[in-house]
């Protein structure tokens, strides 16, 4: 362990028991306080209101689309989380894919795209909790409250509906609600994903193939394609075009080209063969990013992140929500305890696809 890795366990570690000891000091006083404590969290409510306000047809149709984005994550969730079951459990050839990985610094995240990420999380999570207080005002709940939170290191916020609104809401009010904010995030992430491009200037090298063409050629990771053949190539679409175009795709064929790369901040050239039988590089690869192109992409990969977890039907998600309360509208108390394994054994099944795997900002 490192010596940056093991101040963050010390800092986690404290912050948990600082904010368990206040806790339990001050958790059960009813004295209208703004500041809250609990294990693992710090939590302040700005102790403001919205009074529900219905708006016009219009705007309530418009919201179904909230409802259309929750079913499509939801189902995204599913495909890919089943997918990687296959992957681990079934394929003829087994590979493990982390279907759920947690924020380490150090581990699972570089140190330097900490600011990055939390930044990332800090604007999903405020966009997110934003859509839900304004679909409710739009559906007619009142909105008691909202407030900001620090869970350990990471950045979150809440807004608390008023019980008795949210009781009596019809089951489409209630869907428009719980989907609103993995809507704004899907929309965001699709909003940000344009403009990433905009920042690109080449093909960072994750990993290499041992044995692979780029393998025998020398290629490292870390390594930054800039040119195939003296041909500029920005982005992974850009060098995989420029292969296709040498035939690289194609397993009759002998190919030699030569890859510029930069390493270390200097050009070096690679000579690279391809013999018969080979379709592939070798490398596992992702676009190189200056400017403002790592932050968008965090804003990118975090809202979609949000997105695809909030909308899985899990206990405390808003896709555990809506699948309860749409459980119970067809079929009463058998509904809930449907729900109940629904949710139970998708808890199961992401718990046993949970890894250790990098998050690489690209810069």
């Amino acid at each position: 362990m490192d010596y940056a890795l093991a101040l963050f366990a010390m800092w986690v570690a404290g912050f948990g028991l600082i904010s368990s000891i206040l806790w339990m000091r001050t958790g059960k006083k009813k004295n209208g306080s703004k500041l809250s404590f609990y294990p693992f969290a710090i939590v302040f409510r700005l102790g403001v209101s919205i009074k529900p306000s219905p708006s016009s047809r219009f705007a309530r149709r418009i919201s179904w689309l909230f409802v259309l984005l929750m079913i499509a994550s939801m189902t995204f969730f599913y495909i890919e989380i089943i997918y990687a079951a296959y992957l681990k459990y079934f394929a003829p050839v087994k590979k493990s894919v982390a279907a759920l990985t947690p924020l380490i610094p150090g581990v699972t995240i570089a140190w330097r795209d900490v600011p990055l990420i939390l930044a990332a999380i800090g604007i999903g999570v405020l966009f997110h909790e934003t859509a839900h207080a304004l679909a409710a005002r739009i559906e007619g709940v009142k909105v008691k409250n909202a407030g900001l939170a620090l869970l350990a290191f990471i950045p979150a916020a809440f807004v608390e509906v008023d019980e008795n609104d949210i009781a009596k809401a019809s089951l489409s009010t209630k869907a428009k609600i719980f989907s609103a904010g993995v809507a704004v995030n899907v929309l965001l992430a699709l909003l940000v994903m344009p403009f990433i491009g905009l920042f690109s200037s080449g093909v960072l090298i994750l990993s290499v193939d041992p044995g692979s063409p780029a393998g025998m050629a020398g290629l490292m990771p870390g390594d930054v394609i800039v040119k195939v053949n003296g041909v500029y190539v920005k982005d992974v679409k850009s060098l995989s075009d420029e292969l296709i175009k040498l035939g690289f795709k194609d397993p009759n064929r002998v190919v030699e080209l030569t890859l510029t790369i930069l390493r270390d901040g200097d050009e070096v050239n690679l000579r690279v063969i391809k013999p018969e039988g080979h379709t592939l590089l070798g490398v596992t690869v992702t676009t190189m990013l200056t400017g403002l192109g790592p932050f968008l992409y965090a804003v990118w990969l975090i809202n979609l992140a949000l997105a695809l977890v909030n909308a899985a039907p899990l206990f405390i998600t808003d896709g555990g929500q809506l699948v309860r309360e749409v459980m119970v509208r067809i079929a009463g108390r058998a509904g809930l305890m449907l729900s109940t394994g629904i949710q139970v054994s998708t808890l199961i099944l992401v718990l046993s696809l949970l890894g250790i795997t990098r998050i690489v900002i690209p810069h």
